[in-house]
């Protein structure tokens, strides 16, 4: 697997993180996003870093595992390119 190919799965897996951060978190995904976002800009700002490598310093950092760390890269996710959840959820051809 070449460099591009593993940086498009690692891209789809945290796409991922931030679906399944929605789905779980339904109306409270928002204000749960705007706290783990605050933890990832201090870190960023702090190590003068980017948001997706603030994001693995906090997991590190914070030993984080399981849904922590979903939850903390889906706000990275979100915090990189936020979502317009109106189209997200707009249905697709054949799903109507």
């Amino acid at each position: 697997m070449n460099a591009t190919e593993q940086h498009v799965g690692i891209a789809a897996q945290m796409y991922e993180c931030r679906a399944t951060a929605r789905r779980l978190l339904g109306e409270r995904f928002k204000p749960k996003m705007r706290e783990f976002g605050k933890i990832v800009q201090a870190v960023a700002k702090r190590d003068n870093c980017n948001e997706i490598v603030a994001g693995a310093t906090v997991i590190k950092e914070a030993k984080l595992f399981g849904m922590d760390s979903l939850m903390l890269m889906a706000a990275v996710v979100e915090m990189v390119e936020p979502s317009n959840v109106g189209a997200e959820r707009a249905p697709t051809a054949g799903t109507e």
